[in-house]
């Protein structure tokens, strides 16, 4: 750590030098400008890159010229690497012709991330621009949208357990992938914003604050990940009809976790201690009672192999309610 004093220059201004090994670092000079951040805790960022237009991010990924099976290189996952990690700009070069395979994988893969299109192709390059701004969809609104996506997946998985729609079933498990992009999204906004002072100012947030958000994508994202298994198993369980009793008892319990999530998210936005608290201290162990309930009548009833993809469910609105708790713990420890 270097301390230096503040030095005062007539009757306003004030002073501090910069580390000259820093500036030479950064290979600055008499004039250059550099721009000073103020984060919410008081604190001033100098940053060396300061530009008035964004910086655009280039990376170029080579396919090799011969895969080995244990060579770890996966094309899908190195696009999807690039978009996380905030590059604008992605190439992708071969010394031979990009095969047909190939650019099926390339193009399956940015059909899950936002933004990012194909506008170069060539026999041996394929390039790749994001053409949204990180800065263009607010942090806020982005979970706020994916959670209204992940919620009406729940609701449609036990709507379609309950009356056997397969229809439904598949199109819950087909919505997926809109949160898995919104969820990209949401990740690389938060990097872009903890690797660069100005981005992090433009949307407001704080790298705790990007913490915080970083835990809210990734339960959300559970949440859909788990109304897509409940989806699944219907699907799996084609033609079994429910008992009205325990179909009752599994929407009862569908409910109270829909509402944990809801008033765990609530709790966020609204910054209510009280919300957060009911979800951890009330909705939580009424919810595991209802489940122990149902688990003791499933087991009297007559389901053969259909039982364990039923338990699984029960094991899913679980899991789902444990989300809710995480969400709302956020609130307990600011």
């Amino acid at each position: 750590m270097d301390v230096r004093k503040l030095q005062k220059v007539g009757k306003s201004t004030f002073l501090v030098s910069l580390p000259k090994e820093w500036v030479i670092k950064n290979k600055l000079s008499q004039g250059d400008p550099v721009a000073i951040f103020e984060t919410t805790d008081g604190n001033l960022i100098v940053d060396p890159k300061y530009t008035e237009r964004d910086e655009l991010k280039q990376v170029t990924i080579e396919i090799p010229k011969t895969k080995k099976i244990n060579s770890g290189f996966d094309l899908g996952r190195e696009i999807t690497a690039a978009y996380l990690f905030g590059y604008d700009s992605i190439s992708i070069g071969s010394e031979k012709n990009i095969s047909p395979d190939e650019r099926e994988i390339v193009k399956k893969s940015i059909q899950k991330l936002i933004g990012i299109e194909i506008v170069e192709e060539t026999a041996r390059k394929i390039s790749l621009q994001c053409l949204l701004s990180t800065t263009a969809l607010p942090l806020d609104k982005s979970l706020e949208r994916t959670y209204r996506i992940a919620a009406q997946m729940h609701k449609d998985s036990i709507t379609a357990l309950i009356e056997g729609d397969e229809k439904l079933a598949k199109l819950v498990i087909e919505r997926d992938d809109d949160v898995d992009r919104l969820y990209f999204l949401t990740v690389r906004q938060l990097r872009a914003a903890v690797q660069d002072p100005k981005i992090a100012k433009k949307m407001g947030v704080s790298p705790i604050e990007c913490l915080d958000y970083r835990v809210i994508a990734k339960s959300i994202e559970n949440l859909a990940d788990l109304a897509t298994d409940i989806a699944d198993r219907t699907l799996k369980v084609k033609g079994l009809k429910l008992e009205p009793s325990i179909a009752n008892l599994i929407l009862e319990i569908s409910n109270i976790a829909l509402d944990m999530s809801a008033k765990a998210m609530e709790a966020l936005k609204s910054h209510s201690m009280t919300l957060a608290i009911e979800v951890i201290e009330k909705c939580r162990p009424k919810i595991l009672e209802k489940i122990d309930y149902t688990r003791e009548q499933i087991e009297r009833g007559k389901y053969g192999p259909w039982a364990v993809h039923i338990e699984a469910i029960l094991d899913n609105l679980d899991r789902i309610s444990e989300v809710s708790v995480d969400i709302a713990d956020l609130i307990m420890r600011r």
